[in-house]
C-alpha cells in the first residue's frame, strides 16, 4: 500500500516538474498526501481544509488567490472521490430525496447545460462543475457523515472553536499589514473586499454566540464572550450593513427560542445599536459629503439603497431582459454585469442572489432557486418552533436561525452559489442541517423504531396465542 501511494504521489508530480509545471506539481503531491490523511478523518480535517482554501480564494492577494482557486478544486475533488468510493462499497446512497433536493438538482442541471449557450462556455462549464462538487460535498458526504446527533453537535462545536483562529488572523493581518487590510476606510482584512469580511462575522459569529448559550465551563465561557467581542469589532469596522442587520435577525431568533428571558434585552440592545450607528456618522455608514448632516431618516432610508444597489439591480434587472428566459449563462456576470457603468455602484455582480441568478439563467433559473428556498424556508420555521428548537442542545435552532440570515443577506449580496466563498460552506451546511431536522426530526427515529417493533411484538404473541 506504501508503495503504491508513493508511485502515486511521485509518478504524476515527477512528470509536471519534467514539463516545467512546478506548481502542479506541487498541488498534486499536496491534493494525494491529503488524500492520505482524509482516510483516517471524516469530518474534523475536511472542514479545516475547506475553510482554509476558501479563506486563500477570497484573499485580495493574488498570489494567495491564485493558490486558493487551485485548491478548492483538489479538496472538493477528494472528498467526492472518496464518497463515490463509499457508494461503490455501500452500493446505496443513504440520502432521503426531498423537495430541496429536486430543486438544487435542477439548479445544477442548468447551471451545467447553460454551457451550451454562454457568452463564455468554458468559464460557465467551470463554475457550474465547481457548485456540483460543492453540492456533492455538502449534501452527500457531509449528510452521510452527520446521520448521529453527537457527531451533528461535535461538527458544529467544532467549527465554532476555529472562529477564534479566523478572527485573530484577520485582526492580525489589519495590524501587520495596515496599509492593505483596509478599502475605502473600511476594514477588509484578508479577503478582497469588506463585505466578505462582513459576510465572513456574519455566517460564524452565531456559532460562537450558540456555544456560549449552552453553558460552556468557565474557560470556554470567556473564550466565547471574547470571540463575540472581536467578531463585532471587525464587522463594525467593515461596514458591512446587511451583514449587521443580518446578524442580528439571527442573534434575535436564537435568544427566542434558546434564552427568551434575555429577548426584550437582547432587541432593545440591537435596536439601540442600529438607531446608534444610524444616528451619528460611524464606521459602518457611508461617509456624508462637506457639510452634509443626514439625519435619522435619511440615514434609515439609506438602507433602501446601500452604496448604490438600487442602481446596480435596476440595471441587473434590463440586462436579464436581454435574455430573459435562459440567461447569459451561469458564472458570467462579471463578464457582463461587470462591464456596466454606474454613478454609485462598485463591483462587478448586482449585490442580490435573485437577480444574479436571473442574469445567469433567466426566469428559469429563478423558479428553480425561488421553489429551492420556499422550501427551505419552510423547514427553517420548523427548526424553530417550540417542539424542535431546543432539541440536540439548540442546534435546530442555530441551523434555522443561520439558514435565514443568510438568506437575508443574500438579497444585497451575490456569493449564495459561489464555490470559492467563505460564506457559502458554513450557509449551505446548515441549510443541510435545516434539511435534515425537518426530514428527520431529532428522536424521532428511536420513537418509530420504537412503535415498530412493539407492533411486531404484538403481531407475534397474537399469533401464539
Amino acid at each position: 500500500m506504501l508503495f503504491v501511494l508513493f508511485l502515486a504521489v511521485c509518478l504524476p508530480a515527477g512528470y509536471a516538474v519534467y514539463r516545467g509545471l512546478t506548481s502542479y506539481a506541487l498541488l498534486i503531491a499536496l491534493g494525494l498526501v491529503l488524500l492520505s490523511f482524509l482516510m483516517r478523518s471524516e469530518y474534523r480535517l475536511p472542514v479545516v481544509l475547506l475553510y482554509l482554501v476558501v479563506l486563500l480564494a477570497d484573499s485580495h492577494r493574488p498570489l494567495l488567490h491564485i493558490q486558493g482557486l487551485k485548491l478548492r478544486w483538489v479538496v472538493l475533488g477528494i472528498l467526492v472521490v472518496k464518497e463515490m468510493t463509499y457508494w461503490a462499497f455501500a452500493k446505496a446512497i443513504r440520502v432521503r430525496l426531498t423537495a430541496a433536493h429536486v430543486a438544487f438538482a435542477a439548479f445544477l442541471a442548468l447551471a451545467l447545460a447553460s454551457a451550451v449557450y454562454s457568452v463564455d462556455p468554458e468559464l460557465s462549464f467551470k463554475r457550474a462543475l465547481s457548485v456540483l462538487l460543492f453540492g456533492m460535498v455538502v449534501f452527500l458526504y457531509f449528510w452521510r457523515q452527520t446521520d448521529r446527533a453527537q457527531v451533528r453537535m461535535d461538527l458544529a462545536a467544532f467549527v465554532a472553536s476555529l472562529v477564534p483562529v479566523v478572527y485573530l488572523a484577520e485582526a492580525g493581518y489589519a495590524l501587520l499589514v495596515p496599509d492593505h487590510a483596509f478599502l475605502g476606510g473600511r476594514l477588509r482584512g484578508l479577503s478582497g473586499n469588506p463585505n466578505g469580511l462582513g459576510e465572513l462575522v456574519m455566517i460564524t459569529l452565531p456559532l460562537v454566540y450558540w456555544d456560549l448559550l449552552r453553558r460552556r465551563p468557565g474557560g470556554r465561557r470567556i473564550l466565547a464572550a471574547g470571540t463575540l467581542a472581536l467578531g463585532l469589532g471587525l464587522l463594525v469596522l467593515s461596514g458591512s450593513r446587511a451583514s449587521f442587520l443580518a446578524l442580528g435577525v439571527a442573534v434575535l431568533l436564537m435568544t427566542y427560542r434558546l434564552a427568551p428571558r434575555y429577548f426584550l434585552g437582547m432587541l432593545l440592545a440591537v435596536a439601540a445599536l442600529f438607531v446608534l450607528e444610524r444616528t451619528y456618522h460611524g464606521p459602518l455608514s457611508a461617509a456624508p459629503a462637506p457639510g452634509a448632516q443626514p439625519g435619522l431618516a435619511e440615514r434609515l432610508a439609506d438602507y433602501a439603497d446601500p452604496a448604490g444597489r438600487e442602481e446596480a439591480w435596476a440595471k441587473a434587472w434590463r440586462m436579464g431582459l436581454e435574455r430573459p428566459v435562459w440567461g447569459h449563462g451561469f458564472g458570467t456576470a462579471r463578464q457582463t454585469f461587470g462591464e456596466l457603468e454606474f454613478a454609485r455602484h462598485s463591483g462587478g455582480y448586482p449585490h442580490n442572489f435573485v437577480l444574479h441568478v436571473f442574469l445567469d439563467l433567466g426566469f428559469v433559473g429563478v423558479a428553480a432557486v425561488l421553489v429551492l428556498h420556499v422550501v427551505l424556508i419552510s423547514y427553517a420555521v420548523r427548526c424553530l418552533g417550540r417542539g424542535r428548537a431546543r432539541a440536540e442542545t439548540g442546534l435546530p435552532a442555530l441551523a434555522g436561525a443561520l439558514y435565514l440570515a443568510g438568506l437575508a443577506n443574500a438579497l444585497f449580496e451575490s456569493w449564495m452559489f459561489s464555490a470559492g466563498s467563505p460564506t457559502a460552506f458554513p450557509f449551505w451546511l446548515m441549510a443541510m442541517f435545516v434539511i435534515r431536522y425537518a426530514v428527520h426530526p431529532p428522536g424521532g427515529a428511536p420513537r418509530q423504531a420504537a412503535g415498530a417493533a412493539r407492533e411486531v411484538h404484538a403481531q407475534t404473541r397474537g399469533s401464539q396465542t
